[in-house]
């Protein structure tokens, strides 16, 4: 079982992003799970902590920068 204490460290110690065709559902403060991802061991919970969408020749897109839960 997690603590509190514990899960406050745990919090932030994994970060990266991820840029998908425009998702209107990911938010910031959203909680984002991913599934079916290489390398092995990052499907997990995150925390979604900014999200930008932008529009190019190839179309929308969504970015959203994540923090381990």
């Amino acid at each position: 079982m997690i603590t509190n204490k514990m899960a406050k460290l745990k919090r932030g110690a994994v970060q990266g992003s991820l840029t998908v065709p425009c998702y209107a559902a990911l938010v910031a403060g959203a909680e984002i799970t991913l599934s079916g991802f290489k390398p092995e061991g990052i499907d997990e919970a995150y925390l979604g902590k900014k999200v930008q969408r932008s529009m190019s020749k190839s179309g929308w897109t969504t970015q959203v920068s994540l923090e381990w839960l």
